[in-house]
């Protein structure tokens, strides 16, 4: 296993070009964070001077897995989870179908979704509600996103830094001047972006807000040159996506670590 750095950021890339959308995080990541160890951090394993796999670890939140993996590959996951606290690991569909039953002792819910990228359908939802938000949003904008999803509170401030950054661009809409439906996209590359956090207050439920925002974000990337990915796992959210003009384009695995409940 190499940490890899600067030096290898032209081949890293296009190793991870061989599945674009699958590796959006860590493409996009790439290029807004570079090799900065305060943030996150690349592994490569080579076979026959190629590089076959890459280990990506992300803040304290996550570990990402490409490529082929072997048994050096293999040890150095389960040394990363014993020796660090992120909770999940991800992979798509192809690296996945190499793991079988050896990460088992570790796999505490393994979430499978469905990676989807965008091409535009003429479907008319503007209404001119939904609109970009700024770091002025950021209180408002964890508020929801915390109650919606629970889990480990997102940090206002944290938050407030990638709006002011550019690392994430938000959408929402308002009613009453009240902050009810949002949805975010990050990993920005020349092609891509990676929408996240689509969320609607309870209280504003079934009233379409979460598709306008989704389909204006859409357009808008898409007008950049960029299409929009993003992930779902249910038939309710499969139908309202794809509506939109989402394309399922491959499985995803977003795996709970067993000790994900003790942190």
């Amino acid at each position: 296993m190499i940490k890899l750095d600067d030096e290898n950021k032209e081949e890293l890339i296009e190793f991870l070009n061989r599945d674009p959308y699958t590796n959006l995080f860590l493409i996009g990541d790439l290029f807004a964070f570079g090799f900065n160890d305060s943030i996150q951090r690349y592994y490569g394993f080579y076979e026959g001077g190629r590089l076959e796999c890459v280990l990506f670890r992300f803040r304290d939140d996550s570990l990402h897995v490409y490529g082929n993996i072997t048994e050096e590959v293999f040890d150095a996951i389960e040394t990363l989870v014993e020796t660090e606290s992120f909770p999940r690991i991800f992979m798509g569909e192809s690296t996945w179908k190499q793991v079988g039953d050896r990460l088992d002792h570790l796999i505490d819910i393994n979430h499978v979704s469905i990676l989807s990228a965008y091409n535009p359908k003429d479907i008319k939802l503007d209404s001119g509600r939904a609109r970009v938000l700024t770091e002025d949003d950021a209180q408002a904008s964890v508020q929801l996103l915390n109650k919606h999803f629970g889990g480990k509170p997102i940090p206002v401030e944290r938050y407030r830094d990638e709006l002011i950054s550019g690392e994430r661009v938000s959408y929402g809409i308002k009613v009453d001047g009240r902050l009810v439906s949002i949805a975010s996209y990050v990993a920005k590359t020349n092609d891509a972006a990676m929408i996240i956090g689509v969320c609607t207050d309870d209280d504003h439920q079934k009233k379409g807000y979460a598709s306008e925002i989704v389909k204006l974000m859409s357009d808008d990337l898409y007008a950049q040159g960029r299409k929009g990915v993003l992930f779902y796992t249910n038939p309710s959210a499969a139908r309202i996506y794809e509506r939109l003009g989402y394309e399922p384009y491959a499985h995803y695995h977003m795996i709970d670590l067993k000790r994900s409940k003790e942190k």
